[in-house]
């Protein structure tokens, strides 16, 4: 049966200690290439952001905009309350409810309900 070869587990340059700062190949007085705030490194690649940055104006604008679509549908179905009664042109619609549901689903997008991560800056 032959034997594994046993290696020193060694992860670092010969030469260096673990822990030491290491140069860069461009000399010791070449700046050091900068990504994302952080330093790269020879061997590894950063992640990229698994987050959403959005401003806050649009978590307002994302509420309002559920509230005006909910108001839409709302006020559609209040005019079944009475045969006279008229709150919208041309009166009760299903083309109301569509349009209510429909800017209160597209107001979601500036909320980021559905992101993975938001974070509002």
């Amino acid at each position: 049966m032959s034997r594994r070869k046993v290696t020193s587990g060694r992860v670092t340059p010969r030469g260096t200690q673990p822990g030491a700062p290491r140069q860069h190949r461009g000399g010791p007085s070449a700046p050091r290439p900068l990504t994302r705030g952080r330093e790269a490194s020879d061997r590894y690649s950063l992640p990229a952001n698994d987050y959403t940055v959005r401003p806050r104006w649009h978590r307002v604008a994302g509420w309002l905009g559920v509230g005006f679509g909910a108001l839409i549908a709302i006020v559609n179905d209040a005019m079944l309350l009475g045969e006279d009664l008229v709150l919208l042109p041309f009166g009760h619609s299903e083309l109301y409810l569509f349009l209510g549901v429909l800017v209160a689903g597209w107001s979601t997008r500036f909320l980021g309900l559905f992101d993975r991560d938001t974070v509002y800056v």
